[in-house]
């Protein structure tokens, strides 16, 4: 079992594929960067060659690796200025045909690409790739895959995040309240659903949101060896005042974390339609960058803070 565990997370990807700063002071890309590829399904690994079942495999089994490489993931230019920066953005607005560019080219990045439920395109496509390095206590030692899905699940700690409001040039609170809920019908709260894998995972949870007031959306989570998941999804209409301002399913915010061994890879991707009236046009295109900033700075604090009290004994 310990082979097969320590074969699986030696496997390499191959080379193929909630929310920024505001729309004004969006950075752009070189064009090398944005350049899309294609995904390659990953490559599955099998029984534990014969050189490698013999003692000294034991021996190295006893030390976790992580299984993916950082240089197979990105493309060159990308990776080379996420290094160099630590996050890089791409924002499309009435941009006819944009696609994302900047998630990892693993299996769940790929999946990404399906996620978009909405009538028609969206008129809004917003990414962010952050380079999270981990505590100098786990590098290369631990995967904290497990952690990571934790974290990702428990919405409540949503609750009160702060993000910058570029139209009002202060700090505010992005989401009142924010919890799990039984369905979208009694909206019941519910604790946060963190036990076990996160695979496969379909939740509901509310949030009383700043500027757009209560929100109810379907969470889905999908979590392999090296990398977690979460897409979501608006199952109710989206309210500015007393206008429509995001149909049902024309929302889609979502995360995936993987796990490079020494850091985090962490992507976020915003696609949005909505009617092209000004007053919902100027709110969506202000918030919705700076909402993907907030996203990121909620889970690297909450990652942080689980890392702390796992070394301190209080994560098992």
């Amino acid at each position: 079992m310990m082979l097969k565990r320590f074969a699986l997370r030696n496997t390499v990807f191959s080379v193929c594929l909630f929310c920024a700063a505001s729309f004004a002071g969006a950075e752009s890309v070189p064009a090398a960067v944005i350049e899309p590829a294609a995904a390659v399904a990953p490559a599955v690994a099998g029984t534990v060659p014969a050189a490698e079942t013999g003692p000294a495999a034991v021996e190295s089994a006893a030390v976790p690796k992580p299984a993916f490489s950082g240089s197979v993931l990105l493309d060159p230019s990308v990776r080379a200025e996420l290094e160099k920066t630590g996050n890089i953005k791409q924002n499309h607005y009435k941009d006819p045909g944009a696609k994302p560019v900047l998630y990892p080219r693993t299996e769940l990045g790929a999946a990404l690409l399906d996620t978009w439920a909405g009538d028609s395109d969206p008129v809004f496509l917003a990414e962010t790739l952050y380079l999270l390095k981990k505590p100098e206590s786990s590098v290369g030692l631990k995967n904290d895959t497990d952690l990571i899905s934790k974290v990702v699940r428990s919405v409540s700690t949503m609750e009160g995040i702060p993000y910058y409001s570029n139209s009002e040039k202060r700090m505010k609170t992005l989401y009142e309240k924010s919890y799990t809920i039984n369905n979208p019908t009694d909206r019941q709260k519910i604790p946060d659903v963190t036990e076990g894998s996160a695979d496969n995972l379909s939740i509901y949870a509310f949030q009383e949101d700043g500027t757009f007031g209560k929100i109810v959306y379907e969470i889905k989570y999908t979590q392999r060896e090296n990398e977690v998941s979460m897409v979501i999804h608006n199952v109710a209409p989206v309210k500015l005042s007393f206008i429509t301002a995001i149909k049902p399913q024309n929302l889609a915010l979502s995360l995936l974390i993987v796990d490079e061994g020494d850091d985090l890879l962490v992507y976020l991707l915003a696609q949005i339609k909505f009617p092209a009236l000004s007053l919902i046009e100027n709110a969506l295109n202000r918030s919705f960058g700076a909402r993907l900033d907030a996203t990121y700075n909620w889970f690297e604090s909450e990652y942080l803070d689980a890392k702390k009290r796992e070394s301190e004994g209080a994560v098992k």
